[in-house]
């Protein structure tokens, strides 16, 4: 039984709920993980902007594989 099966409409904010809880719960990870990171870069001596610009690319990238990857679960082969 679940949402889908009964209302199709609410099954998408339920997902984007879900997922949003769980961004919530992973934020802290998150920021220990790029804080180190970060560390890292600038022992290294290089320079910033390229650290930050790699985040940016990482960032959408992940962020698109997991819309494709949510996509194919809801049976859509695209966004629109």
């Amino acid at each position: 039984m679940t949402v889908k099966q009964y209302k199709k409409e609410y099954a998408l904010l339920v997902a984007l709920a879900t997922v949003t809880v769980i961004l919530f719960f992973t934020l802290d990870t998150l920021e220990n993980a790029i804080s180190q990171i970060s560390l890292i870069t600038e022992k290294s001596g290089v320079d910033t902007r390229y650290f930050t610009a790699v985040m940016k690319v990482v960032g959408v990238a992940y962020i698109t594989q997991f819309e494709r990857k949510y996509c194919v679960t809801a049976a859509r082969g695209r966004l629109l």
